[in-house]
């Protein structure tokens, strides 16, 4: 269930304000529509290879690489972004390959533990615990941007992750 929040808590920010991070960040229209895509795009991509390695050894190792991924991603997009204006595309690809696979692979982990007649009532709990993080990431985060500027969003998601790696 911690992955489920995790993922709220940070990807639910992630979607409610990253196209606003983006047009602080510089981007126009067609710049924020790429910077959103790069992040689905990274996701999609993240999806197999990710999940193909959590299927060989220990999905904790593997949703620990992720979460530890995303914090350092989270931490240096600003840097990215400040370095070179492609950083900004550069991060959000590397942030929707290492975060957007964190869900399955926490879910995977959660239906090894549970017996053939719990997956439902795992699975309802695993999408109640995300939605409450989806709900409450976002107003954490507005918070956390409007106090100490737009750039601090990634900082918090990779401060959120860090957070579930030392849990994981």
């Amino acid at each position: 269930w911690f992955g489920a929040l995790t993922v709220g808590l940070g990807n639910g920010a992630f979607w409610s304000l990253a196209p606003v991070f983006a047009r602080d960040g510089g981007l126009d229209l067609n710049g924020i529509a790429l910077f959103m895509s790069l992040v689905v795009l990274g996701g999609a991509i993240g999806q197999y290879p990710f999940g193909k390695i959590s299927d060989r050894m220990d999905r904790r190792k593997v949703i620990l690489a992720c979460a530890v991924a995303v914090g350092i991603v989270g931490m240096i997009l600003p840097v990215l972004a400040e370095m070179h204006p492609q950083g900004l595309l550069l991060g959000a690809f590397l942030f929707g390959l290492t975060a957007m696979p964190v869900y399955a692979i926490s879910v995977a982990n959660m239906n090894d533990h549970v017996g053939a007649d719990g997956f439902v009532e795992a699975s309802t709990c695993m999408l109640l615990v995300y939605a409450a993080g989806a709900v409450v990431g976002p107003m954490i985060a507005s918070a956390v941007t409007g106090v100490f500027g737009f750039w601090t969003l990634f900082p918090y998601i990779g401060a959120v992750y860090a957070v579930f790696a030392v849990f994981v």
